[in-house]
């Protein structure tokens, strides 16, 4: 067996996340993702040592647009209408997968995850289990990793529920590549701690859209004291590596040199959060990097 070492295992789209929407659902015949895949081999078999695949932008065009399909649904479904069923539309409506509008006509609740009427093994309804699938996957991936490694395993996890920072560690998804996405990081860091997520943070730079300059340099300075940190984008956005301009290059520095003389002091508060269930949080030193560039010398304050 192929042995291949690893750090850690990252858990994604564990909502879970389904982009076919429906109670019942057939397969279709030639989907994109089967042309997505035959045209990747494609790729990769014309790529060698001197011409690397570039994982940023080594698609072809035809390639990118297959990718975007494979974000739709590929299966013929059948979704429940409002009023058909009391469990895909229960008798309250809420917000779901609608982005800043008023509710009008409330989305069935299994819209963009699995319907709320499937069973699991022992039966029991998706209605009644859907918010702890993410904590679920991540106790069992925890349990396995512990087994496997005889250590403590480092976990990275999309969906939580309270009880999942006992296990993983957390980022808060897809975000913006916007001035509101960077503040909505720092509210989100923190209320992550507030319900027992002590390692958390969000993609430095934004995730969806296309980044700045100043933006990235505020972001890789504020990003720089999340308790997990890391600059990540999609891959239909530009690149923004810091090295790509030197003002943010130099913005990352400062603030990482500084995150690395606090390591021990973290490292500290994060142990005794999962063990007392304490809160910690970076809130004096994410603000103060957001209105200052990192001028600061506030440091993470577990409570």
């Amino acid at each position: 067996m192929l042995q291949v070492p690893f750090d850690g295992i990252w858990i994604d789209m564990n909502e879970p996340s389904n982009f076919c929407t429906g109670e019942v659902c057939r397969k279709r015949a030639d989907t994109p993702q089967h042309k997505l895949l035959r045209g990747l081999r494609a790729l990769s078999a014309g790529s060698s040592a001197t011409k690397p695949l570039e994982a940023s932008n080594g698609y072809l065009a035809q390639e990118v647009a297959q990718l975007y399909k494979v974000t739709t649904c590929q299966l013929d479904c059948t979704e429940a209408h409002n009023g058909s069923s009391s469990i895909a539309y229960p008798p309250y409506a809420i917000a779901h997968g609608v982005k800043g509008q008023k509710v009008h006509h409330p989305r069935a609740l299994g819209h963009k995850t699995i319907a709320m009427s499937a069973t699991g093994v022992d039966g029991e309804l998706l209605y009644n289990t859907h918010n702890i699938y993410g904590l679920s996957q991540a106790a069992a991936t925890h349990s396995a990793l512990e087994n496997v490694l005889k250590k403590r395993p480092f976990i990275l996890t999309r969906s939580t529920f309270p009880g999942s920072g006992r296990f993983a560690a957390h980022w808060s998804g897809d975000n913006n590549a916007t001035w509101a996405g960077l503040r909505q990081s720092v509210h989100s860091l923190l209320a992550s701690s507030m319900w027992g997520m002590p390692l958390a943070g969000s993609d430095i730079c934004g995730f969806l859209g296309n980044t700045t300059e100043e933006l990235c340099a505020r972001w890789m300075s504020a990003g720089a004291f999340y308790t997990f940190s890391r600059n990540h984008n999609s891959i239909f956005s530009s690149a923004q590596e810091p090295y790509l301009w030197p003002s943010v290059a130099a913005a990352a520095r400062k603030a990482l040199a500084m995150k690395y003389r606090l390591l021990p002091h973290l490292y500290i508060h994060c142990r005794v959060t999962s063990s007392l269930a304490a809160k910690l949080g970076c809130g004096s030193a994410v603000t103060s990097a957001v209105t200052t560039g990192c001028t600061s010398r506030a440091a993470c304050l577990g409570s």
